[in-house]
């Protein structure tokens, strides 16, 4: 897509040097101190604001520690309440959930099964970071104008809150321990389940889909279908547009085959509830006989 800028004209405002320059290879350059009248239109792809998904380059948001997470790119497009951009370069800060103001969380004390999203923030010369409960309206330190909504962190599901470790890269986020880690758990059950929803509380409400890593234990019979499928809203079967995610083994002679797992990639995020988004989960008779279902990423 095209974009222009539209204008009625282009003044320098301290001395009568050109506002706009254009070298031999067609890069323009603005003077620091060149003003335009009358009213910009037609920005096409550039937007205002940027989100998970455009207005940087080579993103990481990697939590090291409990509380502790590092944020890079080498660049971002920031946009202020006017709509004003602001590109910055070179981008390197540590967020510390124990804290609250600039490089911390916005407002409160860090809290259990939450999604915490991720700006960047600056005030005109100092980049820096906040994570906020909201995903449209964190409280900004004095003197911060400009952000950019770039990802976000979730926490543990037991008292004692702090950030699941993971990292962001772009727009995947992968958490780590994820076969063992209970806190990235989102259903469990044994045999067969209809239609059973689940709320999946380490997933952005802003993502596209999730990874779910599913675990079976326990003895099974020779001659049975396990099967599972994984959907983004509510359905009576799999072939009602749903979008189902489903993996089905049939074992044909042996018993006891032991414990089983298994990934069921690009799970859609069609429902939200309060700010988390759902799924439902369908298995039969001889599934498992116990099942445990993870989120182990997702993808905005």
């Amino acid at each position: 897509m095209t974009s222009k800028l539209i204008v009625d004209s282009v003044r320098h405002t301290g001395a009568s040097a050109d506002a706009i320059t254009m070298d031999s290879s067609g890069n323009i350059t603005f003077n620091g101190n060149a003003t335009c009248s009358g009213t910009a239109t037609g920005f096409g792809s550039v937007g205002i604001g940027a989100t998970e998904t455009q207005g940087y380059q080579n993103l990481k948001i990697k939590t090291t520690a409990n509380n502790s997470t590092v944020i890079t790119c080498d660049s971002v497009l920031l946009a202020n309440s006017s709509g004003i951009l602001k590109k910055v370069d070179s981008v390197n800060v540590t967020l510390d959930a124990t804290t609250t103001g600039l490089n911390g969380l916005d407002t409160g004390s860090l809290a259990v099964t939450k999604f915490y999203y991720i700006y960047i923030i600056n005030n005109g010369s100092t980049t820096g970071a906040i994570a906020s409960l909201s995903s449209t309206s964190p409280t900004l330190p004095s003197g911060y104008t400009y952000k950019a909504r770039v990802g976000g962190v979730a926490t543990n599901t037991t008292s004692g809150a702090d950030l699941l470790v993971g990292q962001q890269i772009n727009s995947s986020y992968m958490f780590a321990r994820a076969a063992t880690d209970n806190h990235v758990k989102v259903t469990s059950g044994s045999g067969a389940v209809s239609n059973q929803q689940f709320a999946v509380e380490n997933v952005s409400a802003l993502a596209s889909s999730w990874l779910a890593h599913v675990q079976c234990s326990g003895a099974t019979s020779a001659g049975t279908t396990h099967k599972f499928s994984i959907q983004g809203a509510t359905g009576t079967s799999d072939s009602d547009n749903r979008y189902p995610q489903m993996w089905q083994m049939y074992h044909v002679t042996a018993n006891g085959i032991g414990d089983m797992t298994f990934q069921l990639p690009f799970v859609p995020i069609i429902e939200v509830s309060s700010g988390v988004p759902q799924a439902y989960i369908n298995t039969n008779s001889n599934t498992g006989p116990n099942w445990t279902v993870r989120c182990i990423g997702f993808k905005y």
